[in-house]
């Protein structure tokens, strides 16, 4: 029962709508950022067909970025929720003189597909996006990804192809079956082990999906992006040590970690505006003059 519930809420786990999104956002207080989504930015939808998926998202157009070579963020959501999601981020981007790429991972918002893959099919169509942002912004364009919780992970498995000038990884995990070995024991103690061996061959057997093989840390290791960590010490969910791991075996030098003392699970925005604002335009600064 235990193994069926685990693989479960990873493969079918629920769907949050638009005004769920917008509410959850709303409640703690980040609403603002959507009226100027709403009414005011320049926005393009778009289709992608991605293996067994079609990918719905938007690229929206900032004006102000009149750069020889297009500066663009690509924003990936977490688990549950749709491109809304990401649009607190893209205020962010978007003030920074970005132009923004937003759209609803496999399965979840507008976007097909017949179940998550907890960031390894989700790559895949990432790179896909990418792909397709070039052909919008011009090949030169020069691009961060940024990506909260499985989205974080998304953005971290595609570092052993792509080469965006940084990432921001907000609460990733950094090996999904640790992670699942560890909700796990959280959930059924002792029973935990068997349970997350069984959800494991119910995955292999049900969806040929293995959660063992999914490990962002191995494209941490072989890339040599700068990559800014942002964890809550209170998560819940995805213990803060899972981006310190990660950290310790990056590459790059400008790699750093910024941990929000009293954040849950995805909330380190919402926890401090202020310092999560000034963190990531500290390391932009950082990575451009590195050039």
């Amino acid at each position: 029962m235990i193994a069926h519930y685990i693989i479960n809420m990873l493969m079918q786990a629920p769907k949050f709508t638009k005004e769920e999104v917008r509410k959850w956002d709303e409640d703690f207080h980040i609403g603002d950022c959507f009226s100027d989504y709403d009414t005011l930015w320049d926005r393009h939808p778009f289709s992608l067909q991605s293996m067994d998926a079609e990918i719905k998202g938007e690229y929206i157009i900032n004006h102000k970025d009149t750069n020889d070579r297009k500066h663009v963020a690509i924003i990936s959501h977490g688990l549950s929720a749709m491109r809304d999601a990401c649009i607190k981020y893209a205020k962010i981007f978007y003030d920074l003189g970005y132009n923004v790429v937003i759209y609803d991972q496999r399965y979840f918002g507008a976007s097909t597909g017949p179940y998550c893959t907890m960031s390894q099919r989700e790559a895949t169509d990432l790179r896909k996006v990418i792909s397709f942002s070039k052909e919008i912004f011009g090949q030169d364009m020069i691009y961060a990804l940024h990506g909260e919780s499985m989205g974080a992970a998304t953005v971290l498995n595609v570092l052993d192809k792509e080469t965006p000038e940084y990432v921001v990884a907000d609460c990733p995990f950094s090996d999904l079956g640790r992670l699942i070995d560890e909700l796990s024991f959280k959930k059924a103690w002792i029973l935990g082990k068997p349970a997350a061996k069984r959800a494991r061959k119910i995955g292999i057997k049900r969806y040929d999906f293995d959660f063992r093989a999914v490990r962002p840390i191995d494209s941490v290791k072989v890339t040599n992006v700068p990559i800014l960590f942002m964890h809550g010490k209170k998560d819940s969910l995805i213990n803060c040590k899972h981006s310190e791991d990660m950290l310790s075996v990056c590459k790059n030098h400008l790699s750093r970690i910024k941990i929000f003392d009293n954040a849950e699970h995805a909330r380190s925005y919402a926890s401090d505006m202020e310092a999560y604002k000034e963190e990531m335009i500290s390391f932009i600064k950082d990575v451009e003059n590195s050039q």
